[in-house]
């Protein structure tokens, strides 16, 4: 028996949908693909339409609290 690979997307946006559904509707099984995002709402209603596993996650680029990185003052 053949071995299906599992697919993941970072993000669940529009082009990831896309492509979703495009695999989906080539055969692939929904229980082999699982998508990301940041917006629980949106998630739920894609794994609703296609029944793929969706997972959240959220990004921070920056961290408020830490204090900056130091430059090297020892001359080297």
């Amino acid at each position: 028996m053949p071995q299906t690979h599992h697919i993941a997307f970072i993000g669940a946006g529009n082009m990831a949908q896309a492509l979703i559904k495009g695999i989906l509707a080539a055969g692939y099984p929904p229980n082999n693909i699982c998508a990301g995002g940041s917006t629980q709402p949106k998630l739920y209603q894609l794994t609703a339409e296609t029944g793929i596993h969706t997972r959240t996650y959220l990004l921070y680029t920056h961290d408020h609290h830490a204090e900056p990185p130091r430059a090297n003052t020892r001359g080297h």
